[in-house]
């Protein structure tokens, strides 16, 4: 019976990946030898494939198969089921001609085909991002996208220990290098990864999409080069060079500093996508320039200092941001703790973000500074302590355009623990589980605000309604020009001086 569900893999692979009939033989051939078997056994009816949107229900019984077999460890199945996908997946070279040839059409109907192509394969893990809980926190003067991220696999124990055993490896560099293409060593799982050319700037890059997608067609713009990052006028350049190529989508880079950058500073890369972020809706506060200036400048009324830019005229938008980001740079504050630098750390940085419009170009500049104090150790402008329970992690360029990526934790914490105290479960702060007292002043401050008689719906959205209220105060709380009008007056300033 095995060998038929091999067989429905094919058909899985012929229908969805484009794989040649012609290739039929030797791909079964070779998932034959990956389950360790030498006989095709008897005919039968391949099940339908018809519908699918995924592989999910097609690897299902191969991947049963090879556990009660031995085959593999309950561990080994992610890799082991890419292993399999791959072996029905085209190779890049031949995903490289199909997208230039879409792409020579329409940009939009080539990145919607590789997309596609990336969730059917399995790379994009479609089902896993499902399953992410994400709702809306509309606020007074914007709104924010809050989701819990039950997609990407929490650290395991077993694969922890397994990684300890392996050689270290100078091979690939890093976790986004191009030689992660189609790897599987070091406990990586890389086999049905398909990674698209493009040139920034003159500089050879190339593209992916985001297997544990944060929004819509998450794409990770790379350079082939293993370079640190850099916010400079060459990455000014390459970001508007992608939005020239790939109008429908926005692209930004990450502060490039620890604890406001991502979580990969080593190699340099942008991320972009076709989600339009809350940020984006955000309105002008205050516009900084004259009429007859080729490019608009504003400070946007957003919860972080953001300047927006907006041109038709590509040369002069990007001349203007970078002198803004040269600018922030070297800029000091001292009434508001805003230091360029200290003890020989840098700490001002910018994200910028560049998309394009009907009328042309507009790059968001975010302002960021990583400067740290006795009473704010993890930064003096990131989540502070009180916010913790929530998000203590990075707020890096997705969260500043007003998307939150909140940890897993979160969905059993907040839900199955927090809600049942307001719906009348008893609450003994003593009693609580060691992973939870970080929630006690939430708790606290819910069952003041609501009392402890809520149906679960209403509990439920409570909850919610706190969380958002905490997003908003991180937002304002990575402002480096805070709402006060000395603030105020500093930020315009600042932009007036340096345009």
């Amino acid at each position: 019976m095995i060998q038929t569900y091999l067989k429905q893999l094919i058909r899985y692979g012929e229908e969805y990946l484009m794989l040649p009939p012609r290739d039929r033989d030797y791909c079964f051939n070779r998932l034959l030898f990956l389950l360790g078997l030498d006989d095709c056994g008897p005919d039968a009816p391949i099940p339908s494939v018809e519908g699918m949107t995924g592989p999910d229900e097609v690897l299902s019984p191969i991947l049963q198969y090879a556990l009660e077999q031995g085959i593999i460890r309950e561990e080994q199945i992610e890799a082991f089921s890419a292993r399999l996908m791959d072996t029905v997946s085209l190779r890049p070279s031949e995903i490289q001609r199909i997208f230039d040839e879409k792409k020579a059409e329409s940009s939009k109907a080539a990145t919607d085909w590789f997309h596609d192509y990336c969730e059917k394969n399995d790379y994009v893990k479609r089902s896993a991002i499902a399953r992410n809980l994400r709702w809306d926190a509309v606020g007074e003067k914007a709104s924010l996208i809050i989701t819990v991220n039950l997609s990407k696999p929490e650290i395991d124990n077993k694969k922890s220990a397994a990684a300890l055993k392996q050689k270290s490896s100078s091979y690939p560099s890093c976790a986004i290098c191009r030689q992660n293409e189609g790897f599987s060593g070091h406990g990586t799982v890389r086999d049905t990864l398909r990674t698209i050319d493009v040139t920034l700037d003159g500089q050879p890059c190339f593209w992916q999409y985001s297997p544990y997608a944060y929004f819509k067609q998450h794409a990770i713009i790379i350079n082939t080069e293993h370079t640190p990052m850099v916010v400079n006028a060459q990455a000014l350049r390459r970001l508007v060079d992608f939005v020239d190529q790939y109008p429908h989508y926005f692209i930004g880079s990450n502060a490039a500093l620890p604890r406001i950058g991502g979580s990969l500073l080593v190699h340099d890369h942008y991320q972009g996508g076709s989600e339009r972020m809350p940020m984006h809706d955000a309105k002008a506060r205050t516009v900084l320039s004259d009429a007859d200036f080729p490019v608009k400048v504003s400070i946007l009324e957003w919860f972080n200092s953001t300047v927006r830019l907006e041109s038709s005229d590509r040369n002069a938008i990007v001349s203007v941001a970078c002198k803004l980001i040269e600018a922030w740079r070297n800029y000091t504050n001292t009434v508001l703790e805003i230091w360029s630098e200290s003890e020989g750390e840098h700490h001002n940085s910018c994200s910028p973000v560049v998309r394009k419009t009907k009328d042309g170009y507009v790059i968001d500049l975010i302002l960021r500074n990583n400067r740290v104090s006795e009473q704010y150790p993890d930064g003096i402008f990131h989540a502070h302590p009180e916010y913790h329970n929530i998000k203590k992690e990075s707020i890096g360029l997705i969260e500043a355009m007003g998307l939150f990526i909140l940890p897993a934790r979160l969905n059993r914490q907040l839900f199955s623990e927090i809600v049942p105290y307001l719906c009348g479960k008893e609450y003994r702060p003593e009693a609580l589980a060691e992973d939870m007292q970080v929630h006690t002043d939430m708790i606290s401050l819910l069952l003041s605000r609501y009392g402890n008689r809520l149906s679960e719906a209403d509990a439920r959205e409570a909850v919610r309604q706190r969380v958002n209220e905490v997003c908003f105060e991180i937002l304002r709380n990575t402002a480096v020009f805070p709402e006060t009008p000395v603030g105020a007056a500093a930020f315009e300033a600042f932009v007036r001086e340096n345009v």
